[in-house]
């Protein structure tokens, strides 16, 4: 009932290289498939789950801007801990 699916564990560096690249229309169906797998709660995904894995702090919050690799949402900004 609680078990996570199948994931791919991805550090910052490594989410910023997959998605960065990728132009409008690319984002957008990642996006789509993204939104579809946790509306249905990870129950028929094709494929590993990407999960951002880092150990860190929160240190703030800041709105996404045009100018931003993703355009709309929140980003957390967080300081690595060891």
């Amino acid at each position: 009932m609680t078990a996570a699916p199948a994931g791919e564990f991805l550090n910052p560096k490594q989410l910023h290289d997959r998605y960065a690249p990728l132009g409008e229309a690319e984002l957008s169906k990642a996006n789509s498939e993204l939104a579809r797998n946790y509306i249905r709660n990870f129950q028929q995904v094709h494929g590993l789950v990407p999960t951002l894995s880092v150990a860190s702090v929160l240190s703030t919050f800041t709105n996404l801007a045009r100018q931003d690799v993703f355009t709309s949402g929140i980003v957390a900004l967080a300081a690595r801990y060891r």
